[in-house]
């Protein structure tokens, strides 16, 4: 009830500076405020295990916000890699993530980037045997985006989407849509996912990425207030080398504002750290990084206390420093020479342009090791979540 009626009080709050007639007022509050409780019911639905207690999570109503620290399998497991389709190669990773903490893993399922498309009964059940969730990631129209129809991407999220719910996926976190989109053609796209994924068991978030519709702050802002009812995953580092700056009040007096917004519709943070000339910093507890990182912190501790105020039983924070360029090339590789898709020799330097680990020139060798890198955050998230919920007015 507290939910419901926070929601329907914002939404008319916002409505009515935008001057919109009474009628509507009352059901935009009522149509938006019921969607974000039926995404927010769903999620206890599809994680049973949140009615447990737990040392991380706070109060509201009876309704505890827990986190759920999710890896990302995006450059520990290569589709391309024989070795790394195994059972029993996934065993090994599934052990050593329990160990450090994890409760959730993410993967793409729905389309060619899949490393557990050998096996998935044995994928399903060794994430079972270790407690591991899964977030599927769906790229609509592929990766790089292949088309700019409106519909072909409407039909690939559909696609996706069910194989997401096949998979025995908790959550889904979408790659949506296209960043040469007119607001009028993003709008289309948001309307209609947003009435499929009405039907589906499972909760979207459409992720803040560079390529996509939510590419930078300022269209994401138009979009959220555009369709209400759709959800995200913050992956703010995308934001900051779009913006080619780390927002901040003194220099864009909006962000305040616009963050509250996606703190709103948030269900799944994407725990990278960005700077200014790239979407990752070479390594985040390098002490060169320590404002990025410091600054990153804050705006993800704003998300959890906002979600911990809306009564969100869960959140999810995802580590996802990405790999060295290598892994990029022998996908490109593996997709020409096995695959026979035709012709992609021409997206070498976009491959090179996506590289995420640093390395080193002429050896092309990573300044870091990316395993540790994510563990490393995966650290730093558990310590300091019971401090950003202490700080909750809840």
């Amino acid at each position: 009830f507290f939910f419901e009626r926070t929601m329907a009080a914002s939404s008319l709050l916002a409505c009515s500076m935008r001057g919109k007639g009474s009628g509507l007022l009352l059901r935009t509050a009522s149509n938006t405020a019921s969607r974000l409780v039926k995404t927010r019911r769903r999620l206890s639905v599809a994680v049973p295990h949140l009615a447990e207690d737990s040392s991380v999570s706070a109060d509201k109503d009876g309704v505890r916000l827990r986190l759920s620290l999710a890896r990302t399998m995006w450059g520990v497991l290569d589709f391309t890699e024989t070795n790394d389709c195994t059972p029993e190669r996934w065993r090994a990773v599934f052990q050593q993530l329990q160990h450090e903490g994890y409760s959730a893993i993410e993967s793409a399922i729905g389309g060619p980037f899949n490393p557990f498309a050998s096996d998935m009964e044995a994928f399903t059940s060794l994430r079972a045997e270790y407690g591991l969730e899964l977030i599927a990631q769906a790229h609509t129209c592929s990766y790089p985006v292949e088309s700019r129809s409106v519909r072909k991407h409407i039909d690939s999220f559909s696609f996706q989407a069910e194989a997401a719910v096949a998979a025995g996926a908790v959550l889904l976190n979408s790659h949506s849509g296209c960043d040469a989109w007119t607001l009028d053609e993003s709008v289309k796209f948001f309307e209609a996912v947003a009435d499929f994924q009405e039907e589906l068991d499972i909760p979207v978030v459409h992720e803040t990425h560079r390529q996509r519709v939510l590419y930078n702050p300022w269209v994401t802002r138009q979009v959220l207030e555009a369709v209400p009812r759709i959800q995200v995953n913050a992956d703010l580092s995308h934001f900051v080398v779009v913006a080619e700056r780390l927002l901040q009040p003194s220099t864009d007096p909006d962000w305040h504002d616009i963050l509250q917004l996606i703190a709103q519709h948030c269900l799944l943070i994407h725990a990278r750290v960005g700077y200014a000339e790239g979407p990752q910093v070479p390594h985040p507890g390098a002490p060169e990084y320590k404002v990025e990182l410091e600054t990153m912190e804050q705006w993800w501790a704003t998300i959890v206390r906002t979600q911990a105020k809306l009564g969100c039983p869960v959140i999810y924070i995802e580590p996802e420093h990405g790999p060295p360029p290598v892994g990029l090339l022998l996908t490109l590789l593996f997709l020409q020479t096995t695959l026979h898709v035709q012709p992609l020799f021409f997206l070498l330097p976009f491959f090179f342009f996506l590289q995420y680990l640093h390395t080193l020139p002429y050896t092309n060798v990573p300044v870091a090791d990316l395993w540790d890198v994510n563990s490393f955050m995966g650290r730093r998230i558990q310590d300091q979540f019971d401090g950003w919920l202490a700080e909750a007015d809840v």
